[in-house]
C-alpha cells in the first residue's frame, strides 16, 4: 500500500516564512515537552508576565524557534520569545529565565503578511 504523503503545517519556499501555531513539541534539555497557546509565563523573578498567544514554527528549517507572548487582557501588542529563554514548562506554566524587566523589552511581533 503506497504511504501517504505527509501534510507539513506550511508548504513555501519563502526563506523567511513563519505559521503560527496553536501548540507545538519543544526540546528543552533532555525531555520534549510541549508548549501551548494559554500556558501562564512566568520570570525567573516570579512575575507572572502573560500567556504564550503562538508558537511560531520557521517554515524553511521546519523547526518552532520561539512563541509569542501576550497579555491578559488580550491586547494587540505581542512579544517574540525565542525558546532559548524558556528554563522549564512545567503544570502548563513557561518558566523564563529572565526578568520580568527583560521581557518587557523582548523585540515585538510583526507579521510578514
Amino acid at each position: 500500500m503506497p504511504k501517504e504523503k505527509q501534510v507539513l503545517p506550511c508548504d513555501s519556499d519563502d526563506p523567511v516564512a513563519q505559521k503560527l501555531l496553536v501548540s507545538g513539541l519543544v526540546q528543552l534539555e533532555t525531555e520534549l515537552v510541549e508548549i501551548r497557546r494559554g500556558n501562564v509565563v512566568m520570570t525567573q523573578d516570579g512575575v507572572e508576565a502573560g500567556v504564550v498567544a503562538a508558537v511560531v514554527l520557521d517554515c524553511p528549517q521546519q523547526e518552532i524557534t520561539h512563541f509569542l507572548l501576550g497579555f491578559v487582557p488580550p491586547t494587540a501588542v505581542y512579544h517574540q520569545v525565542p525558546l532559548r529563554l524558556i528554563n522549564r514548562i512545567e503544570q502548563e506554566m513557561v518558566w523564563l529565565n529572565i526578568t520580568k524587566e527583560a521581557c518587557d523589552n523582548l523585540p515585538r511581533y510583526q507579521s510578514i503578511c
